[in-house]
């Protein structure tokens, strides 16, 4: 559930268009994978990706609008339905204490339930002084 209109958070709305390497810091071996290869790799089949060094294994660009539409066509091929422009507000739960649902805001109303939840906010901060 995400309260922008579409996948990719900073990298998409605030056009972070330079990715770090996948390798470790003396490029020796590569320490990331996973859906950020995944990803990379459709978006060099589109040509959406420029290399810094012709060995791949420094820091990268990338189009952010090409990214935009390669995350939106990830979650369709999987058959995620994506809660765009929604708040998550409270867990609802059984008489249990279970998480039976979430209660959440968006232009269609209040309230979802369901067997998974999944929450893919990523969420940081930085502590100065």
């Amino acid at each position: 559930m995400k309260k922008q209109n579409s996948f990719g958070g900073v990298a998409i709305s605030g056009l972070v268009n330079i990715w770090h390497s996948l390798y470790d810091t003396e490029k020796q071996q590569q320490i990331i994978a996973g859906l950020t290869l995944k990803v990379i790799d459709r978006l060099a089949k589109r040509d959406s990706v420029n290399y810094s060094q012709e060995d791949k294994k420094s820091y990268f660009t990338l189009n952010t609008q090409e990214l935009k539409i390669e995350l939106d066509e990830l979650i369709l091929e999987e058959a995620i339905i994506p809660y765009l422009r929604t708040l998550f507000s409270e867990p609802y739960m059984d008489e249990d204490g279970n998480l039976a649902g979430v209660i959440v805001d968006n232009k269609s109303g209040r309230g979802i339930k369901g067997r998974y939840f999944i929450e893919a906010t990523f969420f940081f901060s930085l502590k100065f002084g």
